[in-house]
């Protein structure tokens, strides 16, 4: 037979009858700020830690000067690049480096002359004449 007490569910409710107890407390809910200390001060102390308060003191500067380091740091921690040695960094960095030149070279050049070649096309076809 089970006692009141372990009728209590997590919310504090009690099943049956009997007499009001305690509310149970989860352990998750509890605080323990001895390991949270501990755990602040490994988190700290860590590379990332480290590189994340060195954000906080760029992040409290006007947010112009934020937005560089924020993309950069939107990038290095988006790719594989915190896995890699330093040579597959380069390797990693010259790819998309030529792969953003090739996106930016389409986009300026190619792109427009394309979309004016389409435009006057369509023109062509709306109104059998040529653009003038």
């Amino acid at each position: 037979m089970m006692s009141i007490s372990s009728k209590i569910f997590a919310t504090g409710e009690e099943v049956g009858g009997g007499r009001r107890r305690r509310k149970r407390v989860l352990p998750s809910k509890l605080k323990m700020p001895l390991a949270e200390a501990v755990l602040k001060e490994l988190a700290i102390n860590s590379p990332t830690g480290q590189r994340l308060q060195q954000q906080k003191k760029i992040k409290t500067k006007y947010s112009i000067f934020y937005t560089p380091y924020k993309w950069l740091f939107n990038y290095y921690y988006s790719s594989p690049m915190i896995l890699y040695s330093a040579g597959e960094t380069v390797l990693y960095n010259l790819i998309t480096l030529g792969l953003f030149s090739v996106l930016a070279f389409y986009v300026v050049w190619v792109l427009p002359a394309a979309l004016i070649q389409s435009l006057e096309k369509f023109y062509f076809y709306l109104t059998g004449s040529h653009y003038q």
